[in-house]
């Protein structure tokens, strides 16, 4: 994701991923001045007017840990890194959905079984 600044106004730089792949929708919020501003990355980028050099950054995506970087006035390369906690918690609700799932299923046969005996 582009983030376009130049040193007075606008900041200029990449968030991506551990791969190198540009993060779609990464939120970029900056405090300056007093203001707090904010932008979502695109492939096109993103901008945030009123930027002063030395402002903090803060960029956030779902999935990834939230990174924090003070802006010198060139451009920044940002790389946010995937947060295990996430993966593990999506692998565990994944695992839990499906054994409720087939439970479900087993119940469903053994009370169709059930009103086939009964007929």
């Amino acid at each position: 994701m582009q983030l376009l600044f130049n040193s007075s106004l606008y900041v200029k730089g990449t968030v991506v991923d551990n791969n190198g792949d540009p993060v779609v929708g990464a939120s970029v919020f900056v405090v300056s001045n007093g203001q707090k501003k904010g932008s979502v990355t695109d492939l096109d980028g993103t901008e945030i007017a009123g930027v002063a050099s030395g402002s903090s950054l803060t960029i956030s995506y779902v999935g990834y840990k939230t990174q924090q970087v003070t802006w010198s006035g060139k451009d920044l390369k940002v790389t946010l890194k995937r947060t295990v906690r996430c993966s593990r918690t999506l692998l565990l609700s994944a695992m839990v959905l499906r054994r409720r799932l087939t439970l479900l299923v087993l119940s469903l046969l053994l009370i169709l079984s059930n009103l086939s005996l009964v007929q």
